[in-house]
């Protein structure tokens, strides 16, 4: 295993594991109900909160905000192409000819920021970095006015999302492209107050946290507890998603279920690292980016689903989507080791001055 994967603290890979099984398992089918609900908690609002919890002092200096915006910017585009590739040949066997609106359309999500695919949340994390670096040097009247104007912005924005989900349904389908790619420019910023009060919040209160050690019995006993107050909050607020801007039925009711989310996720993922087992959880966390920016275009090459649904008789049910989840995995491992031994860059690690920096530093 490589070294600088083994320096790596192995609580937040190993949590991030988790939030990427959530991921995955949502894209086989667990999209409804409950289990939507609890999973949108801390699927992606996870990956932003250890962003802001281990970004340290970088994002306030216009050299370390650079190397960080490159760090996301080289996958997005990476992605962004290959995912674009990958439109135009499904639509290509489906139709048999070469579809320009579908073009243009990729082109409209990569333009707008939206993204193509699952590549949303590095278009989203960039902006949101960008714009909370330039608030951290801002003034403290400056900073506590936009800080405001965040949260009222959430509050008002929770109420048109459903709206937006339906005008980016119609526009695509009647391929109207002016009005898809205003659509997906919107979305981009509407869901820009949630993940900068998620970013935000854990950026301050990261370090505290980190100081608290719970013991075994102490940990053992919150983790179902924290788990469980997601679970009940996430049911009473009927909602969720960050992608697509929707947050149920009270505002402040889904930031709570994401903050004991994270939270019972990291404290399951420390539970798991003491008892020792948390080694192939930590190298499928500290190599998410790759999976998560992947995992779908697999299902439309792959035979993961169709082999699991094979086995389990039908495509729904646990037994289908624990199959789906560890055959997609077990695809994944030979793209992991390529790309990291010969294309570095894929995800997110360039040379500055000499130095091989990862994504995800620690």
């Amino acid at each position: 295993m490589d070294e600088k994967l083994k320096k790596r603290i192995p609580e937040p890979d190993a949590a991030k594991a988790f939030a990427l099984f959530a991921v995955i398992l949502q894209h086989a089918g667990l999209d409804d109900g409950n289990a939507f609900f609890f999973m949108s908690a801390f699927q992606v609002p996870l990956f932003f909160a250890l962003s802001a919890a281990f970004i340290g002092d970088r994002l306030k200096s216009r050299d370390g905000l650079s190397r960080r915006i490159m760090r996301l910017f080289v996958p997005y585009i990476c992605f962004s192409f290959l995912d674009t590739l990958m439109s135009l040949f499904v639509a290509f066997v489906k139709t048999g000819a070469f579809d320009l609106n579908e073009l243009l359309r990729c082109l409209s999500l990569f333009f707008s920021g939206f993204g193509i695919s699952v590549t949303w949340f590095l278009s989203a994390l960039m902006l949101t970095e960008l714009v909370f670096s330039l608030w951290l040097r801002a003034g403290k009247l400056f900073r506590l006015i936009t800080a405001l104007a965040v949260f009222a912005a959430f509050f008002i924005i929770n109420n048109f999302g459903s709206l937006l989900i339906v005008w980016y349904a119609d526009s695509a389908a009647a391929n109207n492209i002016p009005s898809f790619f205003l659509c997906c420019l919107v979305s981009a910023i509407a869901r820009l107050p949630l993940c900068l009060i998620v970013y935000g919040i854990s950026y301050f209160i990261a370090p505290r946290l980190k100081k608290l050690k719970p013991g075994v019995p102490l940990t053992v006993l919150l983790t179902p507890l924290f788990l469980g107050i997601c679970f009940v909050i996430s049911i009473i607020n009927g909602g969720g998603s960050m992608g697509m801007v929707y947050y149920g039925f009270i505002p402040v009711l889904y930031l709570l279920s994401i903050f004991f989310g994270c939270i019972g996720i990291l404290l399951l993922a420390r539970i798991i690292c003491l008892l020792k087992l948390g080694r192939p959880l930590a190298f499928i966390g500290a190599n998410s980016l790759l999976i998560l920016l992947t995992h779908m275009d697999l299902y439309l090459l792959s035979p993961s689903i169709l082999i699991a649904s094979k086995l389990c008789g039908r495509r729904e049910g646990v037994c289908f989507l624990l199959l789906t989840l560890i055959i997609t995995l077990l695809e994944e491992l030979p793209l992991i080791l390529i790309v990291n031994r010969f294309f570095p860059a894929l995800t997110g690690r360039i040379n500055f001055r000499e130095q091989s920096i990862p994504l995800a530093e620690r």
